[in-house]
């Protein structure tokens, strides 16, 4: 089974079961895939079409749906989904969550990567944790508390036809083609955000204000920019929105548009690779900051970070693949990440990453319960 949004404005999802084949592969096997939406460009039949993800590493599965279902309402979508969920479990036995690293190792990972800065290496650049616990249970039902407690999440996602079962509740776009037309919507600047008001307005009153914050949207947003600039029309690209503040579940979050027309040399996967992986969950200059990643996170990221969406004859669509689970023989593991500048200071950024990871850690022990 395969959900997945598709980030048009009617916010609606596609459906999917049992593809009728299957694609896998690495850095260099996208000609596969290029063969492939070729045929189905030919083909011209809506709503059919490769769904699936790539791993911030690089390596991909996508399923072929020649039938996708289209939901436009979430709550149709949860009222469908229940038919498909498993029983519930006999008793409930609180996940016991372990982090690949703590506040000390996280900090060090921090402090080294502003010695990078320092040096003019890089500008900014996003570290992630990875969070594992034993899990059992129904993964649907983490997708279900997703979709109900995930209000302003746009980018829900469940794959479970993929060698590993993933469950997304993220709210970013990372790429969306529509006839030519490309949009991005890179998130840089959190805060928390709870049920007290007073607290609340402090808090995104802090995010509005923070120079730190805007600075390290700003240098991501010229990022997409030359990314988008690879593959578009000269002088079609542009920022629509900078700095646009978005409530989410625990959270307030800052983020921006770029938008841009694709060029009639280059197509849809030209463009998806083009801006892998992205901005926001790397940094600028983005090769170096990727090469830093892998120097200083403890564990390679798989699956968190990369994308998960469609390819379709005439349009795309990717979700940034953050606040993921993926749930692989009876263990469950989320990352949680947090942009590192010059003036950052490395206990508070370990504090972002524990605010960011509330509503995962929720929505596994709810779904015990």
């Amino acid at each position: 089974m395969v959900v997945v949004p598709t980030w048009n404005e009617d916010r609606g999802f596609y459906y999917g079961e049992k593809p009728l084949f299957t694609l896998s592969g690495d850095q260099k096997d996208w000609g596969k895939v290029k063969s492939v939406l070729k045929e189905l460009t030919k083909i011209k039949k809506e709503q059919q079409g490769l769904v699936g993800y790539v791993g911030f590493e690089g390596n991909f599965w996508f399923g072929f749906y020649p039938c996708l279902s289209l939901f436009k309402d979430r709550f149709k979508l949860t009222a469908f989904l229940k038919s498909k969920r498993k029983s519930k479990v006999a008793a409930f036995i609180r996940p016991a969550f372990v982090s690949n690293t703590g506040p000390q190792g996280y900090a060090s990972m921090v402090a080294k990567a502003k010695e990078y800065i320092a040096a003019g290496d890089i500008y900014v650049i996003n570290l992630a944790r990875q969070i594992s616990c034993q899990w059992e249970a129904d993964p649907l039902s983490v997708f279900a508390f997703f979709l109900h407690e995930g209000k302003g999440l746009g980018g829900i996602c469940y794959l479970d036809d993929a060698p590993q079962t993933l469950i997304c509740a993220s709210p970013e776009l990372f790429l969306h083609i529509n006839d030519k037309r490309m949009t991005s919507k890179p998130i840089k600047g959190t805060r928390p955000r709870n049920g007290d008001r007073v607290s609340n307005r402090k808090n995104l009153l802090d995010l509005i204000q923070s120079e730190k914050e805007k600075a390290e949207l700003l240098m991501i947003t010229d990022l997409v920019r030359n990314d988008f600039g690879k593959v578009c029309h000269y002088g079609t690209v542009k920022v629509s929105q900078l700095w646009r503040i978005t409530a989410h579940p625990h959270l307030y979050h800052m983020h921006c548009t770029i938008e841009g027309i694709l060029s009639s040399a280059y197509d849809m996967i030209d463009a998806f690779l083009s801006n892998f992986p992205g901005g926001s969950v790397t940094g600028t200059p983005k090769k170096r900051a990727i090469e830093i990643i892998k120097e200083l996170e403890p564990n390679p990221r798989g699956q968190y970070s990369g994308a998960i969406g469609y390819f379709m004859p005439q349009r795309a669509a990717f979700t940034m693949a953050i606040r993921l689970v993926v749930i692989e023989k009876g263990v469950a593991t989320f990352h949680v990440g947090s942009g590192i500048t010059y003036d950052s200071d490395p206990y508070a950024e370990y504090e972002e990453t524990e605010q960011k990871a509330i509503f995962i850690k929720s929505a596994l022990e709810n779904c015990l319960k």
